[in-house]
């Protein structure tokens, strides 16, 4: 045996470095393990594989813990190993739960020579939990596994361990959760309106945005019942409506038949709001049995009495069931705990058999499914995106809220959950996730909030087309702010898709070899929330008869003096000119169909000569450029709206040559 000095460090406030860390991927022996409800909770294997409890520290059924707490006779071990064992610079043991029981660690080469690279003079409590860093001088062999002994009868409480690595580097590690694409950027806020001294959770929210519903516990206005020849009022269904900001009001207790003298809590609401899931059966004589019942709307718009909803083999050792149903009542997800569930309660799925029944309940796999409880499942109406509440994966509190996208039409892959992050996840539990528009709400504390899930922006989708064949063109676009600087706009094969902050005016204009450039202008100053808009623009190919209205052209009222504001427009079809050289034009002029004839032919015939001579200024040769006068006589509309006098009074340019 060697001794090799190392240092430790506890990282509570750390900075991830690029690094090769691996976690234990076999366990090789262990001194004893926690007897549980399920196979897998507590055991050795719980400590392979990267962490599911930090940054959380908390007794979890996802971490080894020994069989017996402070054990004093004797010390406990875990010995683990690497697929690919290399040379380190750092161990990294997870300790998730009444950390400080390390008293040694031991490293073995592909010889099985051992090496005692940590000891620790004066074992003792060091907190709820830590990331045990200990960096050791460069180890001249390959380490292929890692022995890591406990004093548990120093450390009061059941020691666990979460998760061991190896690390080629001594930088700091910092412990994260799977975070995605899809964390939430913005903070929780409690739901203004609806919540109290008493517990409210499980918010149900109208697919309409007008009303949420949700369940509150021990209400005076509950349903009355006596225990014990005691008055307790238990869980109950509420309503509150929602106004244009999201805040709740009146909220009510909507009474039976939905209510009763048991706990009652409500699901998924049907996109027209013709129906809604309720959790347990409802029976004849007024008792509830775990299971699933459905109410739909009568005509008078009240709730009419529940109806059971079968589910084939349905079975539930749990105290607490939820469901979720997708926009078609089709296919239901459950979260219940049942003989195959691998740990609490998993998340099944089960299709619809016809009306009334459901068939038999599939698991959904370990990807989404761990050894403590996935809770509160969500589907959001894509009928792709699941939402679930856990505290089997790694996450900041005692349950935290996931996110998960079905990979295809089996539901039964999964892609691995990604936590929603630490703005809506805290330290307790976050649970009953439900989402409408672009707001999530759910469940924290006793309370009910809700979180912005979406920036509000203007994502802005579009297509340049060819707008004799509609056929797709690459044309080249410019997005410019208004009073700002312009910039390009990535259009590959003729499809745009960009995002743009809301308050704002923008102009696009659109460029391509042999077509008229195009300019629209989209109008954001009026948008509050995230908002999605299609807009294609059209370019008119240059080819002789082809006819184009000049836009943003103006005059002053009733004369022949053109505007500055015409200026741009005209500037561009001069570089058009003068890009085509062999181009020759005829300007149109038109006029409102109100007035002396004679007189608006001569206006009409006097405008296009005025864009002419500006045209002329800026380079263009006069005997490229003919003018008409139409005055009246080629009207748009006849209608006698200012809408129709803008109309009718146009410039059009038509091509010659």
């Amino acid at each position: 045996m060697k001794f090799i000095f190392s240092f430790v460090g506890f990282w509570w406030c750390l900075v991830a470095y690029s690094q090769n860390i691996q976690w234990a991927s076999k366990i090789i022996a262990v001194s004893s393990e926690k007897k549980s409800t399920s196979g897998k909770q507590y055991k050795a294997e719980q400590a392979l594989g990267k962490p599911n409890v930090l940054p959380a520290f908390q007794n979890s059924p996802c971490a080894w813990s020994p069989q017996e707490a402070n054990n004093s006779k004797k010390d406990e071990f875990i010995h683990v190993g690497f697929a690919n064992p290399m040379s380190i610079k750092q161990v990294l043991v997870a300790e998730s739960f009444n950390a400080g029981a390390i008293s040694q660690i031991f490293a073995y080469d592909d010889t099985g020579k051992e090496y005692l690279i940590y000891k620790n003079p004066q074992v003792a409590p060091a907190g709820k939990g830590r990331l045990f860093s200990l960096a050791v001088p460069q180890t001249p062999y390959s380490v292929v596994s890692l022995k890591i002994t406990l004093q548990t009868g120093k450390v009061t409480g059941e020691n666990q361990i979460d998760a061991i690595g190896i690390s080629d580097s001594d930088a700091p590690i910092e412990i994260k959760p799977n975070l995605g694409k899809n964390e939430v950027q913005f903070n929780s806020e409690p739901l203004s309106g609806i919540n109290s001294q008493y517990l409210e959770a499980n918010p149900v929210v109208l697919p309409s945005g007008k009303g949420i519903y949700f369940t509150r516990l021990n209400h005076p206005e509950n349903i009355k019942d006596t225990i014990d020849g005691k008055m307790v009022y238990k869980q109950d269904i509420w309503y509150a409506e929602l106004d244009d900001k999201g805040n709740a009001y009146n909220p009510i207790n909507i009474g039976e038949p939905l209510n009763n003298r048991q706990h009652n809590a409500a699901f998924t609401i049907a996109l027209d709001e013709s129906y809604m899931l309720l959790n347990n059966k409802y029976l004849p004589d007024g008792r509830l049995e775990k299971g699933l019942s459905i109410t739909y709307k009568t005509p008078e718009g009240k709730w009419g009495k529940p109806e059971i909803l079968e589910i084939e083999g349905f079975e539930s050792k749990s105290e607490f069931n939820e469901y979720t149903l997708n926009s078609d009542g089709k296919v239901l997800i459950i979260s219940t705990e049942a003989s195959n569930t691998l740990g609490g309660n998993d998340l099944y799925v089960a299709f619809r058999k016809d009306n009334k029944s459901f068939g038999k309940p599939i698991h959904l796999g370990n990807i989404i499914n761990s050894v403590a409880d996935e809770a509160t499942p969500y589907l959001d109406n894509d009928g792709k995106t699941l939402y679930f509440s856990s505290n089997g994966f790694s996450g900041y509190g005692s349950f935290d809220i996931f996110l998960t996208k079905r990979l295809d039409d089996t539901w039964l892959n999964w892609s691995e959950p990604e936590n929603l992050g630490n703005k809506i996840n805290t330290e307790g539990m976050d649970i009953y996730f439900a989402k409408q528009g672009n707001f999530g709400y759910h469940s924290s504390r006793g309370d009910i909030y809700r979180t912005r899930m979406v920036e509000p922006m203007l994502v802005l989708k579009g297509r340049t087309l060819n707008e004799k064949t509609q056929e797709l063109i690459p044309a080249h676009l410019i997005i410019q702010e208004i009073n700002d600087n312009p910039k390009s706009l990535e259009n590959p094969n003729g499809k745009f898709n960009t995002s743009l902050k809301i308050g704002k005016k923008y102009k696009i204009s659109a460029e391509l070899q042999g077509f008229f450039p195009q300019e629209i202008t989209i109008d954001a100053t009026t948008i509050s929330e995230y908002t999605e808009m299609e807009k294609d623009i059209l370019l008119k190919p240059m080819e002789k008869d082809a006819t184009l209205r000049l836009n943003n052209i103006f005059f002053a009222q009733g004369e022949a003096v053109l505007m500055p504001e015409s200026y741009p427009e005209l500037d561009e079809l001069a570089k058009v000119m003068k890009k085509n050289p062999k181009m020759r034009i005829q300007l149109e002029g038109h006029t409102e169909i109100y007035g002396n004839k004679k007189s608006l032919k001569k206006l009409s015939l006097e405008r296009t000569l005025a864009i002419r001579d500006y045209l002329v200024k800026k380079g263009i040769s006069k005997s490229r450029i003919q003018c008409i006068g139409y005055g009246a006589e080629r009207p748009l509309t006849s209608e006698d709206t200012e809408q129709a006098r803008r109309l009718n009074r146009r410039v059009e340019l038509k091509i010659l040559q």
